[in-house]
């Protein structure tokens, strides 16, 4: 079973925390803008996103799990163990999307488009970036923070605030229209394994780590996927 060690010490302060989410509005204007140079409103659009999820996000984490500052050495190991979680997740991903492609062939079809049309830096940047901010500090964060409101049970909290977010996570992840049944089957039930995961990584380690493990799962995704589509 999982153990959810508790920190005690001060929330983050509100410099501190306008700071980060600056700098995390900045990455995430440069991480949207620079593939479609023609797409500045966007780009716009997803740092203004990015600031207003990392301010309220930081505030309610801040409030419900905080963390300890790490020595150096120590943020390097978990920054490797977050990379390592993420090409495995990344590589199992791989390996049920083949075994579900070599039983129905629309969705062969599927996948094969849409790996020729994935685009590297999206995957390993921007997406990752984006959707950890979103689902993990703001969905995740706000959730467990409404929920300490009610129970001092930190358990309890982690648990329904990781099982809401994985559940939102995963579902959003048929905009793009599966092929059937059993594409879309499998695609929420691999969405929501991967929710869950960084979920974990996120509330265990903080943000940074969780973008790592997610920005990892679609790099090693999209450099093996060659060998199998």
């Amino acid at each position: 079973m999982m153990t959810v060690p508790m920190v005690a010490m001060r929330p983050r302060k509100m410099s501190q925390g306008l700071t980060t989410a600056g700098a995390l509005a900045v990455a995430a204007f440069l991480a949207l803008y620079f593939p479609n140079r023609d797409d500045t409103g966007g780009a716009i659009f997803g740092a203004a996103f990015a600031f207003c999820a990392s301010v309220i996000g930081f505030a309610a984490v801040g409030r419900v799990r905080p963390l300890t500052r790490r020595p150096l050495k120590e943020r390097g190991r978990l920054m490797g163990l977050s990379l390592i979680i993420g090409s495995a997740l990344g590589l199992a991903n791989l390996i049920a999307n083949y075994s579900v492609a070599s039983l129905d062939a629309p969705t062969y079809v599927r996948m094969s488009g849409m790996y020729a049309r994935a685009s590297a830096w999206s995957g390993v940047f921007a997406t990752p970036l984006l959707e950890e901010i979103g689902f993990r500090l703001f969905l995740m964060g706000g959730i467990a923070w409404l929920l300490s409101r009610s129970t001092d049970d930190r358990r309890t909290v982690f648990l329904v605030a990781l099982g809401v977010s994985a559940l939102v996570f995963a579902p959003l992840h048929l905009l793009r229209p599966p092929a059937g049944v059993l594409d879309a089957t499998v695609v929420v039930l691999k969405a929501g394994a991967a929710g869950l995961l960084l979920g974990w990584v996120f509330w265990r380690w903080g943000l940074p780590y969780s973008i790592a493990c997610h920005g990892a799962t679609n790099g090693i995704h999209l450099l093996v996927m060659p060998v199998f589509f």
